[in-house]
């Protein structure tokens, strides 16, 4: 199928040049390289969170880096534009035409390339533009296959068996890399072609469920499968999202508080006077998992007068969970945003401020706040390494205010249930040995009289 892409090279390039670079200019790159400091997070030095293992998607790796990962990926994303270029315009159109119009559409204004923060001027725009086509075929391709939108396609049937399934957890890793992103124009454009719509939001949902520990044996939760379309959700937020890992992002962190809380933030000391798991436990407030599972609903909820506790999203953690909340994060900061876009940032700093010790980790499993693959020391690890490299929000000044309110409005409830909660096993030991004493004493005692 390359030379249907190659063989419309010279007509795509007076398309090319007679585009003018003032829009370009003027783009905010999206696309930027993950910060040092998050890059470097993993369980040990072999692990690493922001290179493609499978499939290079996007400028970043496809043109610049892994040669030998290249060549591998190839075969499958010529696959890829075979099953788009027979499917395109329900089978009716010509691949020629098709190649024709998908590049003249991807290289219109904006140019894909001024989304990238490194502008590849060593990269010309042909090939700039003929990656762009075959990556975001690939990806098409991936998104209907998992979604189930192919129905009765043979094609696509075949490309599944031989080409997706077998590297099925490496290719999802490797898409919702940060560096590893296209623009979701290109997504678009080419969707246009297709004769039905591509089911992204349910390939988001089955995505998501992988954080859900309710979902992990294979059932699906509706509660988290409801996430927001790509038109955008309820309260009108971004219409169109930047790229893939933003989509997904944007599915995980729905319920996020309006932000038209006004109460004062705590900015400047972010963990003073901060609990574990088990102080927290200590000071009569309980840890549960909350039922939608999205990162952005972490509250505290009174119960009754005295106790309280703190929902937090359940989390399933292995290398692909993992990986997956090392880019979120890494997008949120990649660049400025407002108090409210560092939802799985605060998210993920708020686990690691409950976490000092393993005892604080087996807390939060077993209150299903956190169940994982790694061991109590592999996963306070994992947090604790990341926590100096996010940034926090809102969500995550709203709970700290909220726990620090409740300890100040208790303090003699606090200081009680600290002491039974701590000399439990003492107490009931004492009373036990009372219990056997004290009717000896009365039966000496009422002999004696």
């Amino acid at each position: 199928m390359e030379e249907y892409v190659l063989q419309n090279l010279e007509e795509l390039n007076r398309v090319l040049e007679s585009n003018a670079g003032d829009e370009m200019k003027e783009l905010t790159p999206d696309i930027q390289r993950v910060p040092k400091g998050l890059a470097r997070i993993g369980r040990d030095a072999a692990v690493c969170y922001v290179a493609p293992r499978a499939v290079p998607i996007g400028p970043y790796y496809s043109y610049r880096h892994s040669p030998e990962l290249q060549y591998k990926t190839k075969i499958m994303k010529m696959a890829a534009i075979g099953w788009f270029l027979g499917r395109a315009g329900g089978g009716a159109l010509r691949p020629e035409l098709v190649v024709r119009e998908a590049f003249e559409a991807i290289a219109a204004p904006p140019s894909p390339r001024g989304f990238y923060d490194d502008q590849f001027e060593d990269i010309d725009d042909v090939h700039f533009t003929k990656w762009m086509f075959q990556d975001g075929c690939f990806l098409l391709a991936f998104m209907m296959a998992m979604g189930g939108g192919g129905g009765g396609d043979a094609a696509l049937q075949g490309l599944t068996t031989v080409i997706f399934q077998p590297r099925i957890d490496s290719i999802m890793r490797d898409i919702m890399l940060l560096e590893n992103q296209i623009p979701w124009r290109v997504l678009e454009v080419l969707m246009g072609f297709l004769p039905v719509p591509v089911p992204v939001d349910k390939f988001l949902s089955l995505m998501a469920a992988k954080f859900n520990v309710r979902t992990t044996s294979g059932g699906h939760d509706q509660r988290a499968a409801a996430g927001p379309s790509i038109a955008g959700d309820e309260r009108g937020r971004r219409q169109k999202p930047m790229h893939l890992l933003a989509l997904f992002r944007e599915h995980q962190v729905v319920g996020l508080h309006p932000a038209e809380d006004n109460r004062r933030l705590i900015s400047t000391t972010p963990s003073a006077n901060f609990s574990t798991a088990m102080e927290l436990a200590e000071m009569g407030v309980h840890l549960a998992a909350s039922k939608t599972g999205r990162f952005g609903d972490m509250t505290v909820v009174q119960r009754g007068r005295l106790f309280g506790k703190l929902f937090l999203a359940p989390v399933f953690l292995n290398d692909l969970t993992a990986c997956w909340l090392v880019n979120m994060a890494a997008y949120e900061a990649s660049a400025g945003r407002s108090g409210d876009d560092y939802a799985v940032s605060s998210y993920l700093y708020l686990v690691a401020l409950l976490m000092n010790r393993e005892d604080d980790v087996h807390q939060l499993r077993a209150r299903c706040i956190v169940h994982s693959t790694f061991s109590n020391t592999q996963t306070l690890e994992f947090f604790k390494g990341l926590a100096p490299h996010l940034h926090f929000g809102r969500q995550y000044d709203r709970v700290l205010q909220d726990l620090l309110g409740y300890r100040r409005d208790r303090p003699v409830f606090v200081a009680v249930h600290k002491f039974l909660y701590n000399n439990f096993k003492t107490i009931l030991t004492v009373l036990s040995i009372v219990g056997v004493i004290a009717p000896i004493l009365q039966a000496l005692i009422h002999r004696q009289n």
